[in-house]
This record gives C-alpha cells, sequence and structure tokens, in this order.
C-alpha cells in the first residue's frame, strides 16, 4: 500500500502545462502538435472570457484516476487513513482549482473523508484550518464567475466537515472568514434571483412550461440561500453568541427581510424560519431582547398558516424558543393569542394526518409545554389547564429530536424542583406520573422511535 499511495501522490503532482492558445498561429499549434500532442489528445477548455487552452488529455485522464483512488482510498479505508493524512492534504487542497471539474470535486470530498479519519477533533480542526481557506478562495473564483452550482457543491462539502465537530475548535479568524464569505453567497443569491425575475417578468401571466421552468431556475439559485443557512446554524450551535455581530449584521438582514415579505416564496420563507430558530435559541439575552419581540409575531402570523407543514412546524418551533428565554411578563402581554394559534394546531382535524403534519403538531404540542413550565402561575387555573393540555398530548411521537428534547426538559424540571410543577394540586400531580408512565410505555414498546436520548433515558429511571 505504501509504494502504490506514493506513486498516486506523485502523479497527483505532476502539472498539466497549458499547450496551445486559441490566439496562437498555425505555426505554433503544430508545433505543440510535433511534440506528440495530437489533436484527439488535447481538451479545449474556456479559462476566461479572452482565452481559451489545450491541455494534454492523457494527463488529464492520469490524474483524475489518481483524484479518484486518493477518493476510493480515503473513504474505504475509513479511520486507517489516518497515518496518510499528512501527505495527502496539501495535494488535495493544491488542486481545488483544478483546470478538471472532476479533479475539484474528488478533492474535495477527500478532504471529508480525512475529518471522518480523525483520532479526535483537534486533528479535524488541523485539517479544516488548513484546507479551508483554501476552499473559501475557490468559492471567491465561483462568486466572480456566478458558478452558484459548483459554489453550492463547496459549500455543501465545508458543512460536511463542520457538521463532524461537536464543539468550537476553529480559529476566530477561519470561523469570521466562512461567515464573510456566506454573506457574499448571500449577495450573489438576491443578484441571481433577480436576474430570475426580469427574465420571466410576471410568473403569473406565464403559460405552464414558463412556470415550469422559473421554478426549476429558481430552485436552483435558491439553494445558495438554503446552504447558508445550514451553515449558519452549525456555527451558532457552535459558537453561539461569539458570533451573533457577525451574523446579525452580515446575514441576518437577508432573512430578516425575506420574512418581512409577503410575495417570499415559501422555501425562501423556511428557511429563514429555520435561521431564525436557531439564531434566538444561542444568542445572547441582548440579542434576544432586541428581536424576540418582533419575532414572535412573525412566528405567530406563521403558524396561523397551514399552507405548508415544513413552514408551520418551523414556526411553531421558533414561538417554543422564544417562550423558554422570554420573562414572564413580556410574554404574558402575547400569551392568550400565541395558546389560540398553537391550540389551533393541535385540535386541527389534519394534526396528525400525515408525517409531516405530524411533526408540525409535536412541534406545537412542545411550544405548549414550554409555555406551562416557564410561564405557569401557581393557583392559576389557566397555567394548570395548559399544564394538563400538555400532559394529555405525552408522548410525542412523530418528530423525534422535539420528541427526545421535550421529554427530557420536563423531566429536568422535576429533577430540578419546578416550582410551579411543585405546587399543582393532586389532579395534576397525578396527570404528570401518568404521562411519565406514558412515555416510557412508548420509549420501551418502540425504541426505533427514539423519543428519549441518553440523558432523557437516565432522569426518568431516576424518577419512576
Amino acid at each position: 500500500m505504501p509504494y502504490i499511495y506514493d506513486r498516486i501522490i506523485s502523479v497527483m503532482k505532476k502539472e498539466i502545462k497549458l499547450i496551445s492558445n486559441v490566439n496562437q498561429t498555425t505555426d505554433e499549434i503544430e508545433k505543440a502538435q510535433n511534440k506528440k500532442f495530437a489533436l484527439a489528445g488535447k481538451i479545449n477548455m474556456k479559462m476566461s472570457p479572452i482565452d481559451s487552452f489545450a491541455l494534454d488529455a492523457a494527463l488529464i485522464g492520469v490524474k483524475s484516476a489518481a483524484a479518484n483512488s486518493i477518493f476510493s482510498f480515503s473513504r474505504n479505508m475509513g479511520k486507517a487513513f489516518y497515518p496518510y493524512i499528512t501527505q495527502t492534504l496539501p495535494v488535495v487542497v493544491n488542486h481545488f482549482e483544478d483546470h478538471m471539474k472532476l479533479i475539484r470535486k474528488k478533492c474535495l470530498k477527500s478532504v471529508n473523508n480525512m475529518v471522518m479519519a480523525c483520532q479526535n477533533e483537534n486533528d479535524c480542526a488541523d485539517i479544516l484550518e488548513n484546507s479551508l481557506p483554501q476552499m473559501l478562495e475557490s468559492m471567491n473564483c465561483r462568486i466572480k464567475v456566478a458558478d452558484n452550482n459548483e459554489l453550492h457543491y463547496i459549500w455543501k462539502h465545508l458543512l460536511k466537515s463542520l457538521r463532524i465537530l461537536t464543539g468550537p475548535v476553529l480559529s476566530e479568524k477561519l470561523v469570521a472568514d466562512i461567515i464573510n464569505q456566506a454573506a457574499k453567497t448571500i449577495t450573489l443569491c438576491k443578484e441571481l434571483k433577480q436576474k430570475v425575475f426580469n427574465q420571466f417578468g410576471d410568473i403569473d401571466e406565464c403559460d405552464e412550461e414558463k412556470q415550469d421552468q422559473f421554478q426549476e431556475e429558481f430552485d436552483t439559485v435558491n439553494q445558495l440561500m438554503e446552504i447558508v443557512m445550514d451553515v449558519s446554524v452549525k456555527l451558532l450551535m457552535l459558537y453561539g453568541d461569539k458570533i451573533e455581530g457577525l451574523l446579525g449584521n452580515g446575514i441576518a438582514p437577508y432573512y430578516y427581510d425575506t420574512l418581512k415579505n409577503k410575495d417570499a416564496h415559501l422555501k425562501e420563507s423556511l428557511y429563514s424560519l429555520c435561521f431564525f430558530d436557531t439564531f434566538l435559541e444561542y444568542c445572547s439575552n441582548d440579542f434576544f431582547n432586541k428581536a424576540a419581540t418582533d419575532l414572535m409575531s412573525v412566528f405567530v402570523d406563521f403558524s396561523k398558516s397551514f399552507e405548508d407543514p415544513f413552514v408551520l412546524q418551523s414556526a411553531a418551533f421558533g414561538i417554543g424558543v422564544i417562550a423558554r428565554r422570554m420573562d414572564t411578563n413580556t410574554f404574558s402581554q402575547a400569551k392568550e393569542e400565541i395558546l389560540k394559534v398553537l391550540s389551533a394546531i393541535v385540535l386541527d382535524k389534519n394534526a396528525y394526518s400525515d408525517e409531516d403534519r405530524a411533526c408540525a403538531t409535536d412541534n406545537a404540542v412542545g411550544a405548549i409545554g414550554k409555555i406551562a413550565l416557564f410561564h405557569g402561575l401557581p393557583n392559576d387555573k389557566l397555567s394548570e389547564d395548559i399544564l394538563s393540555k400538555f400532559l394529555s398530548l405525552m408522548p410525542l411521537k412523530n418528530d423525534c429530536t422535539e420528541a427526545q428534547a421535550i421529554h427530557k426538559m420536563l423531566l429536568e424540571e422535576i429533577a430540578n424542583k419546578n416550582k410551579f410543577l411543585s405546587e399543582c394540586n393532586q389532579e395534576i400531580q397525578n396527570q404528570l406520573i401518568n404521562a411519565l408512565e406514558n412515555i416510557k410505555k412508548e420509549a420501551t414498546n418502540n425504541p426505533e422511535l427514539e423519543i428519549l436520548d441518553d440523558k432523557g433515558q437516565q432522569l426518568l429511571g431516576n424518577i419512576l
């Protein structure tokens, strides 16, 4: 293996030289051909608006095979590839801007495999510190030529590496550079969307074929909005309020304007809701207090429309995020309207009609639970009714992520002797025990639903 792999690396290091320029004379082209570069062995590639070049196809083929071999070895060997990272990483990074798209893509994918092969997070960070700067520079090249497809491809693989991380191990400078590049990507996304709108004009006046074409082109561009949202969410989960200023100034305004735009497309609204769901969950108290009241009204408005279950789910989740963090005096001003909206979601005849709608309902139940546990008032009939309603809907079992979070939240509040819970009447106490028994029964009988994480199982075991 070492000898074979060394040979692969040596092939990757070979430089593919430019053979001819379209502006060359016939004699110059013939001289290139006389160097055993036959016409059939040349590939014309557009390198810039001005120049086209012919490249050595034979070497391109060999290097493409070498890049594919590196990718295959790094993927199939898993953790066993770790010893080869040191010699491999500089080579693949140097090919992020290779002439051939196939080589560029294989090298990006190989970096993901190397991150997966690492023994610990510090090793992962070393790889990313030494590869992401060049990856970000590759994005710059794609932005300059408005190549949204390959730009999205690079972002996708950057995100794949970030998702492996569980802690804030990247340098502040690198994180700032990622966010700055995300802001540039959003700017390009806006420009490309406008071009699509200008191209098709009033889409309502177009025939069905034109409308389908518009939707296809719009979705292709809009994927940049989605990937930037995904990257932002992951960075927020890792760095929280340390990056809120960068995100708040560079990216958040675009998503906020989208939420306020009555003509925004459904997916644009969805990505914007998802962005602020996470932003509000992880930002500092100062940022939260500035934004929460305004965004609460936005979440409530979106929760009144049952047009799309994913939008409904994100809006209901956002209400829950705010309910958990907002002080009771401020929250009480909108509490009645919010409960009506959430109850309408839960009581709707289609609340559990299909998997997607059921997940939205679970998030609405979770929001009701947060209102009950964090805004319940002792000796208050309405507060007890809210808690009773929440407990009667236990366990959640459609959205496993929300189910785990809400069940654990309830168990933690019991363990922490939540004041409102501990002072409820005996009827509510009995209902609470019944809810816990139902959660335990569901988790035991249907473990594939994964309604409890490890911490939740431990807490439940301590109580029952």
